[in-house]
């Protein structure tokens, strides 16, 4: 468990989220201001700040669209839908985009907004979440206070939020 120190509770947040993500590998972490959320991101496999933001901005266009049109994409199609490259295969990839929309969620819940990552769900991976999203989904609704007791019932009200504003 993380300590907070002499960080805020955003702050704090986001680091648990990125050292959960991150799997405590030893990444260089620093600061990254997005409106009125700061966030402690790791330097991820040679991934600049630009091509993330930029990553993150085309997530936020292509789920809010799937958002108009009430549906769901899967981790993988998202993925390639990037215009962004990287240098790596598969299993780091998910892991930016997997912090790309866990911080497009952040600033959403912030804003008072549904978490947008909702959206983002596993296809064919044969897990109990097949369908829904992966557990860092709910693992950040919990540590932005949310009750995810429930995990079904937390996501449909998310779901619900994104598809009837």
């Amino acid at each position: 468990m993380l300590e907070k120190k002499g960080i805020s509770e955003k702050e704090w947040v986001y680091q648990a989220i990125s050292d959960k993500f991150i799997q405590n590998k030893g990444d260089v972490m620093h600061k990254v201001q997005a409106g009125a959320v700061t966030f402690n991101r790791p330097d991820f496999y040679f991934i600049t700040d630009v091509n993330f933001d930029r990553g993150k901005e085309e997530c936020r266009v292509i789920l809010s669209d799937l958002a108009k049109r009430k549906k769901f994409i899967g981790y993988k199609e998202l993925a390639d839908k990037l215009t962004i490259t990287y240098p790596y295969d598969e299993d780091p990839k998910f892991t930016v985009i997997a912090h790309m929309v866990g911080e497009l969620s952040h600033e959403c819940h912030a804003s008072g907004l549904p978490l947008i990552s909702a959206l983002v769900v596993n296809k064919t991976d044969g897990s109990d979440h097949q369908g829904l999203p992966g557990n860092g989904f709910f693992e950040l609704a919990g540590w932005l206070g949310e009750d995810v007791s429930d995990q079904m019932v937390f996501w449909s009200v998310q779901v619900n939020r994104i598809f009837n504003p």
